[in-house]
């Protein structure tokens, strides 16, 4: 065999391998007459051909590893991410149902417990606890005497600005007095409260049970009132309004229970059911021998006489057997400090139309506290 022929076979062999080498790192494949004409080139040439394949099978192998490390990462986030969220989903779940378990373990609680009886209040006077008032038939000086003596208990005199009775009524056209002018003809009126820890109301509220006893005539009204278990001054600030009703000649009731309730073992409803009849107790004895045509129950909310009388008009005015007023408190969302706050409904508990559905108000944004 003669030396060309030997070095053509070797270079062949070794262009042969090469491009099979190409083929198997993804090198575009090259015609099979172009393989041969490599085969059959000189020495030179195969070797300048092998420097070219090996530089780009090594791109191409950093390639795949890139491509390889990239793929492992995105398959890694996506466990991740998966794996996160089946925990976040799970934790949820966890404390939804933990949730619903103590709803659930409350509510057999009070289905199931055995509450004490109710506590049986033991109500007492408290007039005798201060001097009577000067004597005087002027509401103005009772009403300022009064809110000298509050001011003594430091409860300054209400600056709440309610509607007078001498201003313009809803319509415009009149006054509220002359709204409710036939309010007097009627009665008489029990003015029935609960109250606990309420000093911070009682000058509003002493001031309207003056005017609106005052009104509906100091005749036809009683005022009853009944304490129990408070801390501050309220004792001796219903103390100052017996007295001050006394010297209008008003019937009152104004008793106080010093004992605190022991609400842990008692049912609430049962235990606020007992604590009003105390203060409805005069029902059953009427008023100068007659029986009350109207009870306003009202609890401790800051109130206008205008709101007192509203009450009873709008019961007469719909011939209803009962009217309610609404309770509405200030919210306190970020924008309230800087006076752009508004007004919800709070006893919404009580509130049912007739189709014994819950009644849902929104809040209000026009009215200001």
């Amino acid at each position: 065999m003669s030396p060309n022929r030997e070095s053509s076979e070797s270079n062949f062999a070794r262009g042969s391998l090469e491009l099979e080498w190409e083929d198997e790192d993804n090198s575009p494949l090259l015609p099979i007459s172009h393989k041969r004409e490599c085969s059959t080139s000189s020495s030179s040439s195969s070797t300048t051909t092998s420097g070219s394949g090996s530089e780009g099978s090594v791109k191409g192998y950093n390639g795949r590893r890139r491509f390889r490390r990239e793929h492992r990462l995105s398959q890694l986030f996506k466990l991740a991410t998966c794996f996160f969220l089946s925990l976040t989903a799970l934790m949820g779940l966890g404390v939804c149902g933990w949730a619903f378990s103590i709803m659930y373990a409350r509510h057999n609680a009070y289905a199931q417990s055995v509450f004490s009886p109710p506590l049986e209040p033991l109500p007492k006077p408290v007039e005798h606890l201060v001097p009577s008032f000067s004597p005087t038939p002027l509401l103005s000086n009772v009403q300022h005497e009064l809110d000298q003596r509050l001011f003594s208990l430091t409860l300054p005199p209400s600056t709440l600005p309610c509607d007078q009775l001498s201003s313009p009524s809803f319509d415009g056209n009149s006054s509220f007095s002359t709204r409710y002018s036939s309010l007097p003809h009627s009665g008489p009126y029990l003015l029935a409260l609960n109250l606990y820890n309420s000093q911070e109301v009682l000058p509003t509220l002493s001031k309207t049970l003056l005017t609106v006893s005052d009104f509906l005539g100091r005749q036809n009204v009683h005022v009853s009132i009944f304490e129990n278990g408070s801390t501050d001054n309220t004792t001796l600030a219903l103390a100052h309004l017996a007295a001050a009703l006394s010297t209008l000649g008003i019937r009152h009731t104004i008793v106080s229970d010093p004992r605190p309730t022991p609400w842990a073992m008692v049912d609430r409803i049962d235990q606020l059911a007992v604590y009003r009849n105390v203060a409805l107790k005069p029902v059953t004895e009427g008023l100068h021998g007659r029986d009350f045509e109207d009870v306003l129950f009202v609890n401790d909310v800051f109130a206008g006489p205008v709101d007192f009388l509203e009450l009873l008009w709008q019961r007469r005015e719909q011939e209803a057997d009962a009217a309610c007023a609404l309770d509405w408190r200030g919210t306190k969302g970020f924008l309230s400090r800087w006076g752009a706050g508004s007004v919800k409904m709070y006893d919404s508990w009580v509130s049912f139309i007739l189709s014994r559905a819950s009644l849902i108000l929104p809040s209000r944004s026009d009215c200001a506290l």
